[in-house]
């Protein structure tokens, strides 16, 4: 049985839709004291309680609750790590991202956990992954190494990442003629967070990134620009990256990511995932930062460290990485050559 919390994700968004859907049994649940999780726990004989994150107020809950009772917990972990954020300070602009985008539920939970002393969590901590489950089950060696730095001690088990066993090298270019894009050209992804809503960059921060990256792009006849939306930027600002298309930069957002980045010759991110997926798929990463500040840890710093991406803060050192990403094959050669090994440390084994 699915034991699902009952927000309004039930009511809207694709992962809403896949549980009304799913064939599976879905448990709703509304209230959350210590009262009811425990009658919860008991009437439904839960054995193993499962989470994708142990320091979320309501996971958290059922997690030290489970413990008293007996109950094992365990953690899969469910994307990238990020061990810190270091964030830009709470502004009107940063209010305006955040009440455009959660429930007043989701607002209400957040502030009676943080009244109650009981369940407070300490924010000091990495906060997603492993502080108080029985056992994590990690991607690679990687996640292990960074959350022992930072204090985590729970019994790690490391499984691979089958969200990417499917993600295979490839390249083919042939869905860019279904968006008028030029099949000879070279293709650029620009495949960004939604920073903003996290707080890692200003929103003029990202405007201005954005605007240096296109003009750069405009300048030169041989290239073209797909900038890929996060979906929360489609939600929330629908013409956010209108300003930006040129006669050869493009807003495609029906496409998923991975088809993309097949298209693609170069992939152009700050943090997301899609670094992790490209990098798979055999394609050189562009990190950019021009907002003048380090914002995250341990991606991006990872990908550059690993020597499988090229940083990139002003426009003098765009221009270079993406010339040298494109044209120059001694680095194309150190980027496969790296790329073994830091999958391989980040993923045990991709092995389908």
């Amino acid at each position: 049985d699915i034991a699902f919390l009952d927000t309004d994700i039930l009511k809207k968004g694709s992962i809403g839709r896949e549980l009304q859907d799913c064939k599976e049994k879905v448990i709703k649940i509304g209230r959350m004291d210590e009262k009811f999780i425990r009658e919860f726990l008991k009437k439904n004989g839960i054995r193993v309680l499962v989470v994708g994150n142990d320091l979320e107020a309501v996971s958290y809950r059922f997690v030290i609750i489970a413990k008293e009772m007996g109950i094992k917990t365990v953690l899969i972990q469910d994307g990238a790590i990020c061990t810190h954020s270091y964030r830009e300070k709470m502004s009107i602009d940063f209010l305006r991202i955040s009440l455009s985008e959660i429930s007043p539920a989701f607002v209400i939970e957040k502030i009676t956990s943080a009244l109650n002393p009981k369940w407070k969590v300490d924010q000091r901590e990495n906060y997603r992954y492993g502080r108080y489950v029985d056992y994590a089950l990690i991607w690679g060696n990687f996640t292990k190494r960074e959350l022992e730095k930072v204090g985590v001690n729970t019994k790690f088990v490391i499984v691979g990442a089958p969200i990417f066993d499917g993600v295979k090298m490839a390249h083919n270019k042939a869905l860019l003629g279904k968006y008028g894009l030029d099949l000879n050209k070279k293709t650029l992804l620009y495949a960004p967070t939604d920073a903003p809503s996290a707080r890692l960059f200003s929103t003029k921060a990202f405007k201005d990134m954005t605007k240096m990256l296109t003009d750069v792009v405009a300048t030169q006849e041989n290239l073209q620009l797909i900038i890929k939306p996060h979906p929360r930027f489609i939600t929330r600002e629908n013409g956010f990256f209108n300003k930006y298309i040129k006669k050869n930069v493009f807003e495609i957002r029906d496409e998923n990511s991975l088809s993309l980045i097949e298209a693609s010759d170069v992939l152009i991110t700050d943090v997301s995932s899609t670094a992790m997926e490209a990098i798979i798929m055999g394609l050189p990463v562009i990190i950019l930062n021009t907002a003048g500040r380090y914002y995250s840890e341990p991606f991006p710093r990872a990908y550059i460290e690993g020597g499988v991406a090229k940083a990139a803060t002003n426009e003098n050192e765009l221009e270079k990485a993406i010339d040298k990403c494109l044209y120059d094959k001694n680095v194309k050669q150190d980027f496969l050559s790296n790329r073994k090994n830091f999958l391989k440390d980040q993923f045990y084994k991709l092995d389908n």
